[in-house]
Parts: C-alpha cells; structure tokens; sequence
C-alpha cells in the first residue's frame, strides 16, 4: 500500500509458458523470490521463483444506515482521480447505496457520461440510485487584508510595534506562545526592541526545536505567558502592529490573552504579507526571506525562526516599503492599496457547489465558466504557454446560491483549516456560510 517493485520472470523449467498465461489482470497472487539488480532496466526488480493466485477479498458496507459519498473525483480530475464515474456508480449500487456525488476538481466535463450511465442501470430498479451533481472549486475572497482596524493615521507619523512569535505549533487554541520578538519603530528610527523566552505549559517537540533552534533548556527559567502579559502589551502600547503573515501572528497572540482573561488587542495591524503581494505581484515567492531579497537586504537562514532576528529584518522590509509607497498617507488609503487581479495571489478555500434543481445547474455552468475566463489565476507577468488555475469569488457563489449547496470540501477548505489553526469562534463564523 506504500510502495511498488517491478516484479520480472522469465518463462523456463520452474515456470512452463502455461503457468504464465494462467495469470490475468485483476487477479490477485502471492509470490516468492528474491530482489535482484536489474542491469537492463537499471533498477531492482524482483524475481519470482513460485507463484500463488489467491481469493480476490472486496469491501463490504454493511451499516444499517448507508452513507452517501459527497466528494467523489474522477480520472477527469488532473493527478487525483484514477477510476471512470461509471465504476464508481457500479460500486455504489452494489453496497446498495442510495446516492452518490461527482465533485470533480474545477470541471464538469463527466456530467453528461455520468447522466447516460445512471440511465441505463437504473432501468427496471426498484430503488434507483440518485445522482448529485457537483464540483470541487477554488473559492477566493479577492480583497486583499492588508490593515485591520484601519483609521486616519499617518504612515509617516505612526509608532509601530513590528512582531513576530515562535509557537509550538499553528493552533491558536491548542498550542503555545515560546517567544516574542519585537522592534518599536517611531520616525523611521529603531526606539526599542523586545526579546523574551515564554515558557509553554507543555514539553518542546523535536520539530520545533529543529524549526527555531529553542531548546527545553532555553525556557527553563522563562516566564509563563499570564506572568509576560504585562511586559508585551506595556511595549506594544498604542502601535500600530506590524507583522508577516499577521493573521496568525495577531489571532495567536489574542487568543493566548482572552485565555489568560486579558482583553484582546484592537490595534491596527499591518500584514506584510498581503502588502508584498500587492506590491510586489509579479513575485511567486513572499516568505520574508524572499521579501527581505528584493530590497538587497541580507536574511540569514541559519538564523531564521527566531522570533527577535525576523522582527529586525520585518522592521528593515517595512521601511523599506514605506520609501515606495510615496503617494499613501494614511491606514485607510494603504488597507485600499490593491487592485481586483490581486486575487490571483490570494490563497484560494476548497468549496463542494452541488446543484439543487435545474436552476442550480445553470448556476453551477456559469461558475465554472466565470472561473475559466474572468478568474484565471496567472503566475508571473506573462500569461502565454503558461497553465493557469480556475478560481472563483465568494461573492459570486453567494449571489447564486439559492438553488445550490455549499459544501467545506477536503482539509484545503477553510473549515477544517480554522479547526486546525483557530478559534472557536471563527470556526462557527466560518461554517455558517456552508
């Protein structure tokens, strides 16, 4: 189930051309032999001395209850899908299923096979099988978030408290603060900075430790974060946050405070990350490593991950950025710093849109053909010879959802992402919308 071999064997005293032709595809067999190096395909192979065909096992579904599968993928599914939908109907029918989905990604090209296929085998049955049909999208909200809370502040006057945190994973509800890292920033000129170990409730992994280079050692005389409270949010004060990638840096830290039963922050917050793709959209990569690189300022990887050195080098980025953005002066005109084909570089949620009637399927057509033409997400400047994604806005599913239903996909949908990586309370603003 995790690998595969070439198995090789040549017809001879122990195995008669017979005994060859006995074997046929989709059997299932056992063999004895050894591995051997292959000099003509120049690889291992193995080589069979005896040969068993034994009893071909199927699943069985034996619930009471049946299920009915509502992600189903096709082989017209690029480098997912590996079955026909006719073999998948053959297969539902013999569990005694009573419907099943086809959610094929970004296209809806087996539709009519799917149609002609259920036609025939329904024929004569009792309980005929129902057809869902759907697919798989890539859903978008093509704004860009570059400020929180913005307001009237002038770029040029603001205090800023540029940040970052090293956790112990990417829960804010599971997970722990074990560093913050940060850098006061007043008239273009470093005021203060701020480095403190947080000691978490829970023992380092390996893989953290490997990520950031802290260590169990490290944290042994540290702080817990309920006793660091005060010392961060006296540094950060009034400031205007800045951070790479803010929507985890800031969601993490305000959750850390609501469980420490502090108040949330409500700062504006400045997120370099969508403020790069805005800037800079001809770029692939926005790591702050990739960021720091255009303005030639030096990002040691070895270093990396440490939350203090990633704030000194945002804080560098950040200045850097304000020189090219002359003509914005306020939180409000830099939150609008950004044109609709940023969307392209927008991170797009996995959503299932299955029609509800004939209506709905209209509606489904007219998504599929909006994300195949308006919503083609280009990498780089030149659109030639170049393979581009289909993407869809929100608001045009919601504009269409009457005769549709959403449905949260696999673990690239933004439900289980947020399960994953949030809040109680954005989970349930989240699954509202399916």
């Amino acid at each position: 189930n995790d690998d595969a071999i070439v198995m090789k064997r040549f017809t001879g005293a122990r195995l008669s051309e017979e005994e060859m032709n006995q074997l046929k595809v989709g059997q299932r067999i056992k063999a004895y032999g050894r591995v051997a190096d292959d000099s003509f395909i120049r690889s291992l192979v193995f080589m069979p001395d005896k040969i068993e065909v034994i009893e071909k096992t199927s699943r069985e579904d034996n619930a009471e209850e049946k299920r009915v599968e509502l992600h189903v993928h096709t082989k017209l599914s690029e480098m997912d899908g590996v079955s026909g939908i006719s073999q998948y109907i053959d297969q539902a029918l013999k569990w005694n299923h009573k419907a099943i989905a086809i959610t094929d990604h970004l296209v809806v090209q087996d539709f009519p096979k799917a149609q002609r296929y259920l036609e025939r085998v329904n024929k004569g049955r009792e309980n005929p099988l129902k057809m869902l049909y759907g697919v798989e999208m890539n859903m978008v909200d093509p704004e860009l978030n570059i400020v929180r809370n913005p307001n009237d502040t002038k770029l040029e006057k603001a205090r800023y408290c540029i940040f970052d945190l090293e956790t112990t994973g990417l829960s804010s509800r599971f997970d722990h603060i074990i560093e913050f890292g940060g850098v006061i920033v007043e008239n273009r000129e470093v005021k203060q900075t701020l480095q403190m170990f947080i000691k978490p409730p829970v023992e380092l992994s390996a893989f953290t430790t490997n990520l950031t280079s802290i260590t169990q050692q490290d944290l042994k005389d540290a702080k817990s974060f309920e006793e660091s409270c005060d010392e961060i949010l006296n540094f950060i004060g009034d400031s205007v946050l800045v951070a790479h990638n803010a929507s985890f840096d800031v969601n993490f830290l305000n959750d850390a405070l609501i469980r420490a039963n502090r108040k949330p922050l409500e700062n504006p917050v400045i997120d370099t990350l969508d403020l790069s793709y805005s800037m800079h959209a001809d770029r692939k990569a926005h790591r702050l490593g990739n960021v720091a690189r255009i303005y030639n300022i030096k990002y040691d990887e070895e270093v990396a991950h440490r939350a203090d050195y990633d704030a000194k080098i945002l804080s560098d980025v950040y200045l850097n950025m304000l020189n090219e953005l002359k003509d914005v002066e306020t939180l409000n005109d830099l939150a609008n710093y950004y044109t609709e084909s940023c969307f392209s570089k927008v991170r797009p949620k996995h959503i299932i849109v299955f029609a509800k009637n004939k209506a709905g399927l209209k509606s489904l057509f007219e998504l599929i053909t909006l994300s195949h033409t308006k919503h083609l997400a280009y990498n780089g400047k030149n659109t030639s010879n170049i393979v581009a994604e289909p993407r869809i806005f929100r608001k045009e599913i919601e504009e269409r959802r009457d005769n549709l239903l959403l449905g949260s996909a696999c673990s690239n949908g933004e439900v289980f992402e947020i399960a994953h990586t949030r809040n109680e309370k954005l989970l349930k603003e989240a699954i509202s919308f399916y």
